[in-house]
């Protein structure tokens, strides 16, 4: 097959669509488990909240007189307590923070709005009928959504499932993720360097951003892609592929000798999308899907190149796997914002430039680029968290201008 090259939108739109039948497992596990899964179901109210009519203040709960001031106190109502005998008139009851409010007291007065002498209470501030009471259902009704299918479960969701007494709650299951690394030259961090071999930096890239997904269970391997343990890893790599939702590679994906990832993706019956991207850098990237007797597999494939690796891996996989999770936002939210340094750079594709968001003191954003942001490069990534989309064709941006910038937070999703 020619190499098919295409933009990032069109790659992620195509992936998409080919995904469009992903079915999506579901189990039921114990709330006390939930944050961070990612939820099956909506979530309804199964009362009032709140459940009944409540103080928001320490005052006082009284049936309101407008010609009334003093009030006998013949009572105390706590959280938590709840108070079923009659009021006579002028009379108040005692009332604390978060307290039933009495059927038979329709007014909260502050207890800063009071004066008090031995069991005489005198309100001396503003006094209105119905004041100071948070009305039952006031914040939603007993059946309303409160939690939406496809949100992850943060801990104010973990508080209004315990506080609606959900003991379970359905999400989905963790997909399956197959990680590859590929080259000769390649070393694990506690093995000795030798003369022309490199430290396996983008196994730990991948691992670590994978894992702040949550929800992934994770396998790694390396293939080494010599001639000699092609069969052997071929192999292996088809039987690994039948085990998992997804497999991410880094390296192996451009046009050398020993390139053999795309060959080998096709080899696990991938339906191959793109061999190559029309951007800089990682134009060397591959995508596709297998759909075997009803299951589908999303096969990616990344530059070895480490700034181009964590740019396929920011643009383009983490994205899809966000979407092959559940989540209803999935995809990095996209703002413009001027840019803080020159950048003369020719761009025969769209190119992706890592660097930082900055807030400024009135709270604009602005985007100030990495000085190297070559594909080989090891360190421009340690401190990146936007990538600026320089557009085809255009070569210069000086400082001011706008760019596009996908920001890399997980408060920003779209």
């Amino acid at each position: 097959m020619e190499r098919q090259a295409i933009t990032v939108e069109k790659a992620k739109e195509g992936l998409l669509q080919a995904l469009k039948g992903w079915k999506r497992q579901t189990e039921v596990i114990d709330v006390r488990q939930a944050r961070g899964r990612i939820l099956a179901t909506d979530v309804l109210a199964a009362t009032d909240v709140p459940p009944f009519n409540k103080s928001p203040y320490d005052g006082y709960a009284l049936l309101y007189s407008p010609s009334q001031r003093t009030y006998e106190v013949v009572g105390t109502v706590g959280a938590g307590q709840v108070w079923h005998k009659p009021l006579q008139a002028g009379q108040a009851l005692r009332i604390l923070t978060g307290a039933a409010v009495p059927a038979v007291c329709d007014t909260v007065v502050m207890q800063e709005a009071c004066q008090r002498q031995d069991n005489t209470i005198r309100v001396v501030g503003t006094f209105t009928k119905g004041m100071n009471i948070i009305r039952q259902g006031e914040e939603c009704e007993k059946g309303t959504v409160i939690l939406r299918q496809g949100i992850q479960i943060n801990a104010g969701a973990m508080a209004a499932l315990v506080g609606m007494g959900c003991q379970q709650v359905e999400v989905y299951k963790s997909l399956q993720v197959l990680v590859v690394t590929t080259g000769r030259e390649i070393v694990d961090v506690d093995d000795s360097l030798r003369e022309g071999t490199i430290y396996n930096s983008n196994k730990y890239m991948l691992l670590s951003a994978l894992r702040q997904l949550e929800n992934v269970n994770l396998v790694w391997h390396h293939f080494t892609d010599a001639p000699e343990a092609y069969a052997e890893e071929l192999l292996r790599l088809q039987q690994d592929s039948q085990q998992v939702d997804v497999v991410i590679s880094t390296g192996g994906v451009s046009v050398g000798d020993y390139d053999v990832i795309p060959a080998w993706y096709e080899a696990c019956g991938a339906e191959t999308l793109y061999r190559r991207l029309l951007m800089r850098p990682g134009a060397a990237s591959y995508g596709g899907v297998r759909k075997n007797k009803g299951r589908q597999t999303l096969f990616l494939g990344l530059s070895g190149n480490p700034t181009a690796a964590y740019n396929g891996l920011q643009l383009i996989a983490l994205p899809l796997l966000r979407y092959m999770q559940g989540l209803t936002r999935y995809d990095w939210s996209i703002v413009d914002m001027p840019i803080q340094r020159a950048i003369h750079k020719k761009n025969l594709f769209d190119r992706y430039v890592q660097g930082r968001v900055v807030a400024g003191g009135d709270g604009t954003l602005s985007f100030m680029p990495n000085e190297l942001f070559s594909a080989a490069s090891l360190l421009s990534s340690i401190e990146t968290n936007g990538l600026a989309k320089l557009e085809k064709g255009r070569d210069a941006y000086i400082e001011g201008d706008r760019v596009s910038v996908l920001i890399l937070s997980d408060t920003l999703l779209r």
